[in-house]
């Protein structure tokens, strides 16, 4: 049963995100691409808080919290290579890819997204 999970969520998740640049595209011809990018973080913010709050948030903070055999310690040089990694793939990314989305097709963008 674990296995078949395994697959349905890999299924699911080239699906939507397959599926992510048209709808982008789509949303392009009403919002800035700054917007897009907000709204998409702000909704998976809201999930993520509507998850916290299930009856199901002990099942999935379990899988979350196991731990490996390894355990490392964090520096200040990861901290500031985490944060300029959040930067530039959560800011910076989404925020050229719907700018040049815009000015080109779906299937470009999706294409040399892939």
């Amino acid at each position: 049963m674990r296995r078949l999970w395994g697959y349905l969520s890999i299924i699911t998740a080239t699906v939507f995100f397959g599926m992510s640049a048209t709808l982008d595209k789509i949303m392009l011809s009403e919002m800035h691409p700054i917007t897009i990018g907000a709204y998409t973080y702000l909704i998976a913010g809201i999930f993520l808080f509507m998850v916290r709050q299930s009856p199901l948030k002990e099942n999935i903070l379990d899988v979350l919290n196991r731990t490996g055999g390894i355990e490392s310690r964090i520096t200040g040089r990861d901290y500031l290579l985490l944060l300029l990694t959040a930067l530039l793939s959560t800011v910076i990314a989404p925020v050229l890819f719907l700018t040049g989305l815009g000015e080109t097709t779906a299937v470009n963008a999706s294409l040399l997204k892939h």
